[in-house]
């Protein structure tokens, strides 16, 4: 199937139209083609993530999914759509996570992009992960999540941010994953702005210490 038909559907948030199209051609290449297109729909205009996350959680949680036919080592084998579909986002959205070769704090670097993504997602229910939870609680500097052993200093600045914007684009959803306290967040939230120097990033920090739980 064409991506740029599944894409289009995926640009209007046409649920419909996506479980059709994944019907007629319930297939693992159908379900990676939409994987395909939420990103490149998402660094095209990450304005749009919130809708393109909404509708993507509907399909995935719709009872009308059909179920997907994938060939392993020869044979066919056919998995409910969830088990194909889940794994091919949380490809999608963790996948940037290990880029920090742009550290500048601008609309257009993918890793925070990929923040807003995947906070998104936890807010959606598309995807909750404990690799896009490390994300926060490394970018935020949690002592037990050992961020010096995995980043240098100069990624610390764009880690601090893309953790704060996964706040904002989650929102409460991001403690009712379980895997953090209300408490230490709000701590670490307050103490994260000293590792931030650029202007648009300390509006970000700053936006975030007002964020009700």
């Amino acid at each position: 199937m064409a991506t740029n038909t599944l894409s289009d559907a995926l640009q209007s948030n046409d649920l419909n139209s996506l479980i059709q199209l994944v019907k007629n051609d319930p297939s693992w290449n159908t379900v990676y083609n939409i994987s395909v297109a939420l990103q490149h729909l998402s660094f095209e205009d990450p304005s749009k993530i919130d809708g393109y996350t909404t509708t993507l959680a509907a399909l995935q949680k719709s009872p009308d999914a059909p179920k997907i036919v994938s060939k392993r080592n020869g044979e066919e084998e056919v998995d409910a759509f969830w088990d194909v579909f889940q794994p091919q986002i949380y490809n999608v959205i963790t996948g940037v996570f290990g880029d920090r070769k742009v550290t500048a704090i601008t609309p257009t670097n993918e890793y925070l992009i990929a923040s807003i993504l995947s906070g998104s997602a936890i807010r959606t229910g598309l995807c909750v992960s404990s690799a896009q939870i490390g994300e926060v609680t490394q970018g935020l500097q949690f002592p037990e999540s050992e961020y010096q052993d995995h980043y240098k200093p100069k990624q610390y600045e764009v880690n601090a941010v893309g953790a704060c914007i996964q706040v904002l684009a989650a929102g409460q959803a991001i403690l009712k994953t379980d895997k953090l306290h209300e408490s230490e967040f709000k701590e670490r939230i307050q103490a994260i702005g000293q590792a931030v120097k650029s202007p648009v990033g300390h509006i970000i920090v700053q936006v975030s210490k007002f964020i009700r739980f």
